[in-house]
């Protein structure tokens, strides 16, 4: 990754040291540091949701989250033609040794080919579900919560990508947007039907962004055929990952509320990878694709939810935030059910224009898990708790 960092470095001065001959170039970035009080409950060690162990376990923790970023763009003289560059710096993998990890985010060109129609290509943030909950604190040993992932906010992540934005008016436009396509069977492997993994279509994420002055309404589709080579005769070859969603945001005044509603179809086997397909990432214990007795694929049932009450006071911003996200899975005695859910709240406070402190309480409560014929099995709670600094340059 260090040569990674030397060719961005490299393209950045070629771009200062050429900027009277392009039209616009811009570059900056944004620093994070979190310092918080880590801690799991009994009944999450117990469960192997925290760190293990038979008694609750706490800690103080202070890192350099890899949402820690530094960025260039570049755009032509006409403004029809722009280029972006992102590296995230920080702490990837929650080591808590060290902190110096460098991976590329974005890596996309856009062409406005008319007013109506803009295509672009390259790795960037998806379309599929826009709308993020306004948490930011805690990253550390993979237990990503940032945005509420994996507590009702679905993430679709940065992925390869061709998409195509259609502008019908100030209020209207449309994206659709081809992704990668491997990986999708990652998070639990091959289910078990035999043969290789061969998924030939990419995956297609579509929204379409409505504003209705203060109101914003977001609805959209993900779909991804995974499909299967060689498999054992009588078994399924191929099953679908699926999701719906809706995004809204209201804005009057001093107080802003924002939610988004997702419900689909075997979200486990989406995988995890941050830069193929990251479409739910760190939804631990959601139920995936299951084989019945015949042979045949049995889809789980997911669903997710979540809310955000904000409240401008000065420079500060009061949210208050609630997610809920669950599953519903297969098996032969009966379907296994889970959900968990999140609350809490966090302020951003405006020290400086570039300059924000904010301090955050989030409570994850990790639900249970429901089985036909046996007891209920209590996951526990997490929480985490502190301030986040962050410095935009």
């Amino acid at each position: 990754m260090r040569k990674l960092f030397i060719l961005f470095a490299a393209c950045a001065l070629i771009a200062a040291f050429t900027v009277p001959a392009i039209a616009k170039v811009h570059m900056g970035g944004i620093v994070f540091l979190d310092a918080y009080y880590h801690e799991f409950d009994k009944e999450a060690c117990l469960a192997s949701v925290g760190p293990g162990g038979t008694n609750d376990w706490s800690q103080t923790e202070m890192e350099i989250p890899d949402i820690t970023r530094l960025y260039g763009k570049w755009t032509n003289d006409a403004g029809d033609v722009g280029m972006h560059i992102e590296l995230g710096l920080g702490n990837q993998n929650g080591s808590e040794v060290q902190n110096n990890s460098v991976r590329l985010r974005h890596a996309n060109a856009w062409w406005k080919i008319n007013p109506t129609l803009t295509l672009l290509v390259g790795q960037a943030d998806g379309s599929f579900s826009n709308l993020n909950v306004s948490q930011m604190l805690g990253e550390e040993g993979n237990r990503l919560h940032v945005i509420g992932l994996g507590f009702g906010n679905i993430y679709c992540g940065r992925n390869p990508q061709i998409r195509l934005e259609v502008k019908f008016s100030d209020a209207v436009s449309f994206k659709v947007a081809l992704l990668d396509p491997h990986g999708a069977a990652g998070a639990i492997g091959n289910p078990g039907v035999g043969g290789t993994e061969e998924s030939t279509l990419p995956r297609i994420d579509m929204v379409l962004p409505i504003k209705f002055g203060p109101l914003f309404l977001e609805p959209g589709l993900s779909y991804h055929k995974v499909e299967f080579d060689e498999v054992t005769a009588g078994m399924d070859d191929s099953f679908d990952i699926i999701a719906y969603g809706l995004g809204v945001k209201f804005s009057a005044g001093p107080l802003t509320i924002s939610g988004e509603y997702t419900i689909g179809q075997n979200w486990a086997n989406a995988g995890t990878d941050q830069n193929i397909l990251q479409l739910w990432e760190n939804v631990w214990g959601i139920g995936g694709v299951q084989i019945n007795a015949s042979g045949s694929f049995e889809d789980s049932d997911d669903f997710a939810y979540w809310v955000d009450l904000a409240y401008k006071a000065g420079t500060a911003t009061f949210h208050f935030i609630y997610g809920c996200q669950g599953s519903e899975a297969w098996t032969a005695a009966g379907d296994v059910e889970t959900e968990r859910t999140m609350y809490g709240v966090s302020i951003p406070i405006a020290v400086a224009k570039t300059f924000i402190i904010r301090p955050e309480y989030m409570v994850y409560d990790w639900g249970e898990v429901k089985s036909p014929g046996a007891a209920d099995t209590e996951l526990g709670e997490e929480i985490v708790a502190g301030v986040q600094f962050q410095i935009v340059f």
